[in-house]
């Protein structure tokens, strides 16, 4: 059987799938903020019972969080016109966003650190970095 030849990601629809991050985005963005992501905002109260009882049910989850859009994160982040100098996009399958900018002081001068909680990464930062002992979560 012939192997299947796919075409080249599109560096703006996509994000690594594995391996240095950095190197992924190289040529084209030189700063990657990890922003673990903010996907519900519990009711008042509700997270206390989370944290009693890890046995919550989906429909619980939906009765008792609001969905946090994209939108309201980065009007909280207070991000400028998103589409014009950066690029926001989600690693589905680790839970956090990769935030990159052509420099690392573009992301510092809209303050991400005070904003988002997550790291810069670093030229041996991994997709999954949590697997490393320097960046463990």
């Amino acid at each position: 059987m012939a192997d299947s030849i796919l075409p080249a990601l599109d560096i703006y629809a996509s994000c690594p799938y594995d391996g240095k991050v950095l190197s992924h985005y190289a040529g084209v963005f030189s700063a990657v903020y990890i922003a673990l992501s903010p996907f519900v905002q519990p009711d008042p109260g509700f997270h206390e019972r989370y944290l009693s009882d890890l046995d919550v049910s989906r429909k619980e989850i939906l009765a008792h969080c609001r969905a946090v859009p994209w939108k309201e994160i980065a009007q909280q982040c207070g991000l400028p016109d998103v589409a014009a100098s950066l690029l926001w996009t989600v690693h589905w399958d680790s839970h956090f966003s990769f935030l990159c900018a052509a420099s690392g002081s573009a992301l510092k001068d809209i303050g991400v650190e005070a904003k988002l909680e997550g790291f810069f990464c670093d030229p041996e930062t991994e997709v999954y970095s949590s697997l490393q002992t320097k960046h463990a979560i």
